[in-house]
């Protein structure tokens, strides 16, 4: 299909191969919502603890994510997530903003790609 996006060049920060897993099982949807509400809190909750140097706070909110993203397929966002949940566990504050930022970047990144392939990719009917 030549509109597919999970072929799409905008969509390379995603797992072709996990998308298609979820699309396979009839529940792409389902979870992808899911994550796009998750993402939006934990995002928060990261840079919140960033901010005030919560690092067991930071810690446990990046792992979270990590998985969450991995899950979904997001994998460049998942790789980011254990970089900042590694900074936060060795504590290293400079690092860490660094790196949050960079992970922030990297949400929106997903969010879009992911928003755009619910738009493009037609939920499947209940069987």
């Amino acid at each position: 299909m030549a509109n597919d996006p999970l072929e799409s060049e905008q969509n390379s920060i995603l797992s072709v191969k996990i998308l298609t897993e979820l699309r396979d099982l009839g529940v792409l949807h389902e979870i992808v919502n899911e994550f796009l509400i998750e993402v939006r809190m934990r995002i928060d909750e990261i840079r919140q603890a960033s901010a005030d140097k919560r690092f067991d706070a930071l810690t446990l909110q990046a792992h979270a994510l990590k998985g969450a993203s991995g899950a979904v397929g997001a994998l460049r966002l998942s790789k980011i997530s254990a970089k900042v949940e590694s900074a936060a566990r060795l504590r290293s504050d400079a690092l860490q903003r660094t790196l949050v930022e960079e992970l922030a970047a990297e949400v929106d990144l997903a969010n879009h790609a992911l928003q755009q392939l619910l738009v493009d990719e037609p939920e499947s009917a209940p069987q």
